[in-house]
């Protein structure tokens, strides 16, 4: 029998695609952003000079209890550890550590600006906003799906899940994106193929 293909597709092209210089997570020959003095100030209160100069995800989630006042769950700070860790070599260096501060900063000011309540969790409405302020363009239906796969009994989503969430979505835009060299909005997949671009985003 033969292998099935898979073929994806999105109905607008033009705005499924996140905005590149806000959510793009950069290859290890990119050049970053400059190192900033607040990026020096969290790397060192947190890092531990024992572990080479990197940071752990228990490291991290103290990063974000320190300088955030928010409690970021032990599995958000694994995943977010281990998309950044371009290098694989366990915890991210100040280079890996800076590329994370800048997309974190800018996805924490988009959460802030529509938590209007300022309840720390946002509702489905301002959690559209949110990504709209990013340039995340999705139907109502879709957001929707997204927020009660965050959090289906409140239906709402707390900054954690929000980043990891935004995290996701450029994971699968990316590798979306590299198969759809025109950009028509649609790929046309072997299942095995399907199959390593779900694993990878995992």
């Amino acid at each position: 029998m033969s292998e099935p293909n898979v073929e994806i597709s999105s109905d607008n092209s033009q705005n499924m695609y996140m905005r590149d210089e806000a959510v793009e997570v950069r290859s290890s020959s990119d050049k970053p952003p400059p190192v900033f003095a607040e990026v020096h100030k969290w790397f060192n209160t947190v890092g531990d000079d024992k572990r080479g100069g990197k940071i752990t995800p228990r490291e991290l989630q103290t990063a974000f209890e320190v300088f955030q006042n928010r409690h970021f769950s032990d599995s958000v700070c694994k995943f977010i550890v281990r998309l950044f860790d371009l290098d694989k070599r366990g915890g991210l260096d100040l280079k890996e550590f800076e590329q994370l501060y800048y997309y974190v900063k800018q996805w924490v000011s988009a959460f802030h600006a529509f938590d209007y309540q300022r309840t720390g969790y946002l509702d489905e409405e301002e959690f559209a906003g949110a990504l709209r302020h990013l340039d995340i363009k999705f139907s109502a239906e879709f957001v929707r799906y997204l927020m009660k796969r965050s959090d289906p009994a409140k239906e709402k989503i707390a900054l954690d899940q929000f980043i990891m969430t935004c995290i996701q979505i450029q994971r699968y835009t990316e590798e979306f994106k590299q198969r759809d060299a025109n950009f028509t909005g649609e790929i046309n997949l072997k299942y095995e193929d399907f199959l390593e671009m779900i694993l990878k985003c995992m």
